[in-house]
């Protein structure tokens, strides 16, 4: 309806251009038969006097007569124009008066039904399932953000074991495994100096065994861990020493086997200990191996199930995190 009243309008302000400008012509037109009036009486006024009047009227009434014929033609042009227009402007009318009849029931039509409360079944079923996909898209959303937080947290939490799991084998590399290497080559230097000592004891031993082996083979069983050989009595019995000197050498010979055994019993000590201290180093480097891939498994199983967008994996997976925090503790 727009388009088809500027298509009016448009014609309309053709036709008015155009009737302006015949209205333009006919001035135009008049103006020069005034001049040519006047020129004919000069004209006229000047042949009276030089004798050439007869020519002067005929030239004038010739002229006239095209004034007037073009004058009638104008009239004729103008007429038809105007009766064109005053078709066109009654088409319009009618065409008017046919739209706004037009309209007038379309505005009924649209106040009578949404003035009536009452709803067709069909647009009453289109309600429901609309509010109902609206209830299950709300839902949906609803899900899938606390799904994004389950997963967030989820995702938070492996992160900071994983950064405690770090923590912790920085600390075993960069301070516990130094300190066990320290207390480990400190071990083996004081097994040197025990075998050193155990050595400069055995010496000390067979010297004393040297000096007085009649009274130190009676003690013998005593000490039997220093590993000593068989002896003989010696040939020349003025090499026996008095009883002071055996008194001394008894003494000497039992305090030296005392400390051999301590020596010894203190290495095996420390070898237990160095060994105990080794497995559990072994034992906690597994163990922390183990959390590691199996935190790094689950993440990996919680990225993937984010993408995939499931959300019925949610509690097995918080039960499975739970459970694997609980039982990754390593015991003391």
């Amino acid at each position: 309806m727009d388009s088809e009243m500027k298509a009016i309008c448009s014609e309309l302000a053709k036709s008015i251009q155009r009737e302006s400008n015949l209205e333009l012509v006919v001035s135009r037109l008049q103006e020069h038969i005034v001049n040519l009036q006047v020129q004919s009486e000069r004209s006229s006024e000047c042949s009276s006097d030089s004798g050439y009047s007869s020519e002067t009227v005929s030239e004038y009434d010739q002229r006239r007569d095209d004034i007037e014929r073009i004058q009638r033609e104008c009239g004729v042009e103008k007429a038809r124009i105007r009766l064109e227009l005053v078709a066109k402007l009654q088409d319009e009318r009618s065409r008017r008066e046919a739209l706004e009849q037009q309209v007038e029931k379309l505005a009924s039509k649209r106040h009578q039904k949404w003035s009536t409360p009452t709803v067709s079944l069909e647009d009453k079923d289109c309600l429901e399932n609309l509010q109902s996909t609206c209830a299950d898209l709300g839902r949906r959303l609803s899900e899938e953000k606390q799904s994004n937080s389950n997963f967030q947290y989820l995702l938070l939490a492996l992160q900071n074991d994983l950064q405690e799991i770090c923590n912790e084998r920085d600390n075993y590399k960069n301070e516990v495994i130094p300190q066990l290497r320290a207390k480990l080559e400190s071990l083996e230097a004081e097994e040197h100096s025990c075998i050193s000592r155990k050595a400069q004891l055995q010496e000390r031993v067979h010297y004393l065994f040297r000096r007085s082996p009649n009274q130190y083979r009676l003690h013998l069983p005593r000490s039997s861990n220093v590993g000593l050989t068989s002896w003989a009595p010696p040939k020349d019995l003025s090499a026996v020493p008095k009883d002071e000197d055996v008194k001394g050498v008894l003494y000497a010979g039992e305090e030296l086997a005392a400390q051999l055994h301590d020596v010894e019993v203190q290495r095996d000590a420390l070898h237990r200990a160095l060994k105990s201290l080794l497995d559990t180093q072994e034992f906690q480097r597994r163990e922390s191996q183990r959390r590691i891939e199996h935190l790094e498994s689950a993440r990996q199983q919680l990225l993937l199930v984010a993408t995939r967008g499931t959300k019925k994996e949610i509690p097995r997976r918080l039960n499975c995190f739970t459970m694997t925090r609980r039982g990754s503790i390593p015991t003391s």
